[in-house]
């Protein structure tokens, strides 16, 4: 199996854990491939919807599972919406209904940088994703915990620790055994 993320800083490594994010101990862990497509640093939920509308993304279609785990950078940099982010999640759902395999949502995190309306907004993003149908949601945000602890962060409380990137990991495997993919 190949898995195939759409990502932000906390998918392709934060500065101290380059080498080995989640997705790719997710892949060690249950012997699949990976392929981090769309997965940079800064990366929105709302580039990925773009060019997944433009058609730039039809690799995506192979994968077996699609995870976006996005959010924060729409958030903390945009101030999206939750109905903003929303109408991305059903431009994401609209173009791979055809795909047979599963999509995966992570919910958002807590962090420094999404603070006022912004963290309600998050908070209500991580209620509605589980309601989504025809995706399964990596529960990412309430595995990995917040304030006042933030044991699973850098020293920024925004990009995972070798801490956070095992919560992930074991989140994401969990979500896959659940959804009976792996």
């Amino acid at each position: 199996k190949q898995l195939v993320v759409s990502g932000d800083s906390n998918a392709v490594g934060s500065p101290n854990q380059t080498a080995n994010p989640w997705p790719k101990r997710v892949t060690t862990t249950l012997g699949w491939n990976t392929e981090s497509n769309g997965s940079t640093v800064g990366y929105k939920l709302s580039q990925a919807a773009a060019s997944v509308t433009a058609g730039g993304r039809n690799d995506w279609l192979a994968a077996q599972p699609i995870v976006f785990a996005l959010g924060t950078n729409d958030l903390a940099v945009d101030h999206a919406s939750l109905a903003t982010m929303q109408g991305y999640v059903n431009t994401l759902i609209a173009n791979f209904a055809g795909s047979r395999y599963p999509m995966f949502f992570a919910t958002i995190p807590a962090s420094d940088s999404i603070t006022g309306a912004d963290e309600t907004t998050r908070t209500d993003w991580n209620a509605w994703l589980p309601g989504v149908a025809g995706i399964t949601v990596m529960g990412f945000a309430a595995a990995l915990g917040g304030p006042p602890s933030w044991t699973n962060f850098e020293g920024d409380p925004l990009h995972l620790n070798n801490a956070g990137h095992d919560v992930c990991e074991d989140t994401a495997v969990a979500a896959f055994q659940t959804a009976g993919y792996a």
